[in-house]
C-alpha cells in the first residue's frame, strides 16, 4: 500500500461487509445505532456514518454501498464541511436479485477529515427499526494524475519559500 501514497495508475479498490476491520474503512458509528446479524449489521436507528481512508492524491471516489432485498430506502451522503455538513448527491439504485445497491460519486473535495479520510452518513428517512440491513460496501479511489512538470514546479516553489525565510 505504500506505493499507493506516491504514485499509482489504476484506482485503488477496497471493500467491507463492515464486520471484519479494514484499513481502508472505519466502522459504523455510533455502535449503538446497528445490531450485528448472520447477513450483516442492521441499522436500528440513523443516520449513522462511517470513514473511507484516502490516499494523499485522491480525486474522486465511488462508493458502492449494498443493503438486502428487503431493506427499506436510504440516503447516502458524504461531508463537505465540518460538524454536520454533508452532502446528499443523487444516488444510482439498483436492484439484484437478493441485494440492492446504492452508487454515490464524489469527483470533487472540498473537505478531508484531518486523518485524510473522507466521511460517509447513511439515513434512513422513516425508518422502521431494523428496516435496512447492510451488508458490504466498496470504493473505488482514483487518483490525481502524476505530473511531473506540476511535481518540480510545486517542489522548486517551496524551496524558494524556505530560502526566503
Amino acid at each position: 500500500m505504500a506505493y499507493q501514497a506516491v504514485f499509482s495508475a489504476a484506482p485503488l479498490i477496497a471493500s467491507t461487509d463492515f464486520v471484519k476491520r479494514t484499513p481502508n474503512f472505519g466502522i459504523l458509528l455510533p455502535a449503538g445505532r446497528v445490531t450485528r446479524t448472520e447477513v450483516g449489521l442492521k441499522l436500528e436507528a440513523e443516520p449513522i456514518y462511517f470513514d473511507v481512508k484516502l490516499p494523499v492524491r485522491a480525486s474522486g471516489v465511488k462508493l458502492e454501498l449494498t443493503t438486502t432485498r428487503q431493506s427499506s430506502a436510504l440516503k447516502l451522503g458524504r461531508r463537505s464541511g465540518g460538524d454536520w455538513d454533508y452532502y446528499f448527491p443523487p444516488l444510482t439504485h439498483t436492484i439484484k436479485p437478493g441485494e440492492q445497491i446504492y452508487l454515490l460519486t464524489a469527483d470533487e473535495f472540498k473537505y478531508i477529515e484531518p486523518n485524510h479520510s473522507q466521511r460517509f452518513l447513511i439515513s434512513a428517512p422513516g425508518l422502521s427499526p431494523g428496516g435496512v440491513t447492510v451488508t458490504g460496501a466498496r470504493a473505488t479511489i482514483y487518483r490525481s494524475p502524476f505530473d511531473l512538470d506540476k511535481a518540480i514546479e510545486s517542489l522548486t516553489a517551496k524551496l524558494s519559500e524556505l530560502w526566503q525565510i
